[in-house]
């Protein structure tokens, strides 16, 4: 299982996540964490042009550690030349090609399909093994099969929460499309136990998520983590990660899909369809 999981690198360049009480990583805990990562087969990195200077941090270990072939998947947001984004972001990453390269804003490529043309053309040369979309709507995933656009890859939300895009898996997969999950801890918010006002509605089951975790004694993490490892159509899951130790804790999650397998039907209640609660840019805090 270790080989599905793929290390989000926002906070790397970026104070992010709703429950990050650290900001963002220090080098020296980003190179443990990598190092670790590496020695137990998690071999896949995903970052973007706009995590601040992720791309950089990333860039220098693989350059002070050349023996480490991680997977890079980066993501561009804007209508800018591709070639000149991708130029940089290979520069900053020091790497002459990356394992995924994928459209980071939906908005833009609906504005000017040829920035997703250029990528194809961009993949044809080698430069990516595969292309794709980082996905907020389901929406968004009609659009690309009504048109009938090739991709490779596909980044969606997806939780105890979100289950948005589930009747759209099986669909994805015959059309050959990695799926790739993001946002399995909404941003660490199923561990809160203090919530401002704005969440409210979903107070009861986030502590209902929380209680089953302790009944069965477990972590929270685990039943989230478990969640998506259990989904037969999810081929890699991005998580996000302060420090070794929360990596330790989330390898060690698979032990106990056996007995997350048992909570599916428990699972399945928590679904949420509000989309101010699913998408974190929309929170108030």
């Amino acid at each position: 299982m270790n080989n599905k999981l793929v290390i989000g690198s926002a906070n790397f360049g970026l104070d992010y996540g709703y429950t990050n009480i650290n900001g963002k990583l220090n080098p020296k805990i980003i190179t443990e964490l990598l190092d670790f990562a590496w020695n137990n087969d998690v071999n896949f990195i995903d970052t973007a042009a706009l995590y601040g200077d992720s791309e950089d941090v990333i860039g220098s270990y693989l350059e002070k550690n050349k023996d480490k072939k991680f997977r890079i998947i980066t993501k561009f947001s804007t209508n800018e030349f591709i070639d000149d984004q991708v130029k940089n972001s290979f520069d900053n990453l020091k790497q002459s090609e990356c394992y995924g390269g994928l459209v980071h804003n939906f908005d833009n490529f609906l504005e000017n399909q040829s920035f997703y043309n250029n990528l194809l053309n961009l993949k044809d040369r080698g430069q990516f093994k595969k292309i794709g979309f980082s996905i907020y709507f389901p929406k968004q995933i009609d659009y690309l099969f009504e048109k009938k656009i090739s991709f490779d890859i596909v980044q969606i939300p997806y939780n105890l929460f979100d289950k948005r895009f589930n009747s759209y898996l099986p669909q994805l997969k015959e059309k050959g499309v990695e799926i790739h999950v993001r946002s399995v801890f909404l941003q660490g918010l199923f561990f809160k136990k203090d919530l401002p006002p704005f969440f409210d509605s979903v107070k009861g089951k986030i502590l209902e998520i929380q209680e089953l975790a302790m009944n069965s004694n477990i972590e929270v993490s685990t039943l989230c983590l478990n969640d998506a490892f259990l989904h037969p159509y999810i081929d890699k899951i991005v998580i996000g990660l302060d420090n070794v130790e929360n990596l330790i804790q989330n390898l060690n999650s698979v032990n106990y899909i056996k007995q997350v397998k048992l909570l599916q039907k428990k699972l399945s209640k928590f679904e949420v369809v509000n989309e101010d609660i699913l998408l974190p840019y929309k929170w108030i805090k």
